[in-house]
């Protein structure tokens, strides 16, 4: 059956709806509180959180494609473990991370606005939460091309950083004179357990700076060729996502003191120090209009996992508990009584509940989901590879896919579990 959902996203957006939701929530809100702690190894820390993150957002890709629908994760555990139940459990865990997300970089935009225009908090929030509500209701498109206006904002702005501080590569020989020189001050060198514990508890922080990926599968309904443009998007947003991170991290270590990048509340202003084309303040700004893009984006994504869900349940016990939030708007094809609802929580969320805490929770629940999905990619494989009957020499070539897949997850899941202990 085809989907109520308009297809409108083509591939370059879908890559800057991506990157609006990692980079949004990502280098310019925790590269000061990394740097803080990692000094002049934060380069380093966000190597090992991407090639960390790159596993899982290498299963979501495979996924995608296997399974192009709404709230991809819930289907992923359904059709790997056969139990319809444990995959609505999976898309309550993804909504309820985006709504802490969601909720939290709404309450700052709010405390923002009182700062800039005494705007009481509670009619700041609820501000904001009309005008993104109004035009996730309008429509994918319009909220694809706000979503990646802003991400091209950002990324911009972060492309004007590293020029404006270019000639700090070529100052490589003193930034490796500094690492060495933050080595020797530990006892036993990179193998001190302080040092070890250090690593393991930043490069748990610079892993949600790649989060956002996962958010792109569930708007797959809504992409062009989405057994082809989804894979593609995933992996390119995380390599150019990537790319950025480790340029602006290097060039925040080498350009500002690190006591005051880890005391900023918005670090990336304190490498402006000329007001040429941004001025500090304006990168201020760009900072939290980020978080505000990933607000968006997290707000579509919980109403298409609601819609998603509703769908895979319609002959479940779940379908009258779902059934309202199958509907689509007759014009705008959007997922209304969901985005409703959405808005709702997210008000209530931001305004009433302990925002720091439920952020905590929601950042070790999404491990949970990851580990959930790489779970269920090594089954959908395992299951796919003895099914073959019968090997052709394509097929052993295919057979040979599906095992790097298979270690590929099985990496991915063991890397986030040990990020849960770390």
């Amino acid at each position: 059956m085809e989907s109520g959902l308009s297809r409108s996203i083509n591939l370059p957006t879908l890559v800057l709806y991506g990157m609006g939701t990692m980079v949004g929530g990502g280098i310019y809100a925790l590269v000061g509180k990394i740097a803080g702690e990692a000094g002049f190894f934060t380069p380093f820390i966000f190597i090992i959180s991407a090639i960390t993150a790159l596993l899982t957002a290498i299963s979501y890709a495979r996924l995608s494609s296997l399974f192009p629908v709404a709230a991809g994760p819930a289907k992923y555990v359904s059709q790997a473990f056969g139990i319809d139940s444990l995959g609505v459990v999976i898309a309550l865990l993804v909504m309820f991370t985006g709504l802490s997300s969601a909720s939290t970089l709404i309450n700052a935009t709010g405390g923002f606005l009182f700062d800039l225009a005494n705007i009481p908090p509670l009619v700041g929030t609820l501000s904001v939460i009309l005008i993104l509500g109004g035009i996730a209701y309008r429509g994918i498109g319009l909220s694809a091309i706000m979503i990646a206006g802003i991400t091209l904002i950002e990324v911009t702005a972060l492309i004007y950083l590293l020029v404006i501080n270019a000639d700090q590569f070529a100052h490589l020989d003193i930034y490796i004179n500094k690492l060495k020189t933050s080595i020797s001050a530990h006892e036993n060198g990179i193998y001190d357990q302080a040092f070890l514990g250090l690593i393991g508890s930043t490069a748990f922080l610079a892993f949600y700076a790649f989060i956002g990926f996962e958010d792109m599968v569930n708007v797959v309904e809504e992409v062009k060729k989405p057994c082809i443009t989804m894979p593609l998007g995933i992996l390119i947003a995380f390599l150019l996502t990537t790319i950025l991170y480790l340029g602006i991290s290097y060039v925040a270590v080498m350009s500002v003191p690190l006591d005051a990048l880890g005391a900023a509340k918005t670090p990336l202003s304190l490498l402006v120090d000329k007001e040429l084309i941004i001025s500090p303040k304006m990168m201020g700004v760009i900072s939290l209009i980020a978080g505000v893009n990933g607000a968006l984006v997290q707000w579509i994504m919980i109403s298409r996992v609601l819609y998603g869900v509703s769908e895979a349940t319609k002959k479940s016990a779940f379908s009258k508990i779902f059934k309202l939030f199958r509907q689509t708007h007759p014009v705008y094809k959007t997922p209304n009584k969901a985005i409703i609802l959405t808005g709702l929580v997210i008000f209530i969320a931001s305004n009433l509940f302990d925002i720091v805490s439920l952020a905590q929770a929601a950042s070790a629940i999404i491990i949970v989901v990851f580990i959930g999905v790489n779970s269920s990619l090594i089954l959908i494989e395992v299951k796919s590879l003895f099914a073959a009957k019968e090997k052709s020499t394509q097929e052993e070539c295919s057979n040979l896919k599906k095992i790097l897949l298979i270690l590929n997850a099985i990496f991915g899941a063991l890397a986030c579990l040990l990020l849960l202990s770390a």
